[in-house]
């Protein structure tokens, strides 16, 4: 913790240094926590080290403050309050570049929502052409499964039944691949607009 010290310029009072200076001349005094007083020009070097000096005019208005230089803690404290604005500069410069890098890809909202919008059109008409080829199976498999028994019949059966399996595994595959993909251009629009807000804003 910083010494406390008072420091006062006494004008008119220069019988206390038994000195032959003018009565408008202006004497420095402080007094450190030990209560032991300095004097004189010297007296801010004696006081300074360690604490303020402040500086009184001959009306007693204070005319100026001699800072003391910072403690070991506050150089600390300093170094760190520095460092971490740079980290935070730092980190702002490379968020403007990421939102300006996704603001120029998409240019807008509408972009966005009509690319995804075309690729699930995709995704939906490769599921209804998958869908339409396992109903034709599936109509096989229920016409073979009325015809009479025989190791050809049987086969033809399980090749219809593994199509089957096949399909609705592209189907799953499809339905999985659309949700993805929905929840790839929600979070592609959400950065865009929070991109968007940013830049705007200039933060």
């Amino acid at each position: 913790m910083r010494s406390k010290y008072i420091s006062i310029i006494v004008l008119g009072a220069i019988s206390i240094l038994g000195s032959t200076n003018s009565a408008g001349a202006g004497i420095k005094k402080c007094q450190d926590e030990d209560g032991k007083w300095h004097y004189g020009d010297f007296a801010d070097e004696a006081c300074a080290a360690r604490a303020d000096v402040t500086k009184l005019s001959q009306k007693g208005q204070v005319i100026g403050v001699d800072k003391a230089p910072p403690t070991q803690e506050e150089l600390e404290k300093n170094k760190k309050a520095k460092k971490d604005a740079q980290a935070k500069a730092l980190k702002k410069k490379k968020q403007r570049q990421k939102d300006l890098s996704l603001v120029q890809i998409y240019g807008s909202e509408e972009v966005i929502l009509s690319t995804r919008d075309r690729k699930l059109e995709s995704i939906d008409n490769n599921l209804e052409v998958t869908r339409q080829l396992k109903q034709g199976i599936e109509s096989d498999l229920v016409e073979l499964k009325t015809r009479k028994k025989s190791k050809k019949v049987d086969k033809l059966i399980a090749e219809r039944e593994a199509a089957i399996r096949s399909y609705d595994d592209v189907i799953q595959q499809s339905l999985d691949q659309r949700g993805n993909l929905n929840g790839k251009y929600a979070e592609i629009l959400k950065d865009f607009q929070d991109a968007s807000k940013r830049l705007n804003s200039g933060s």
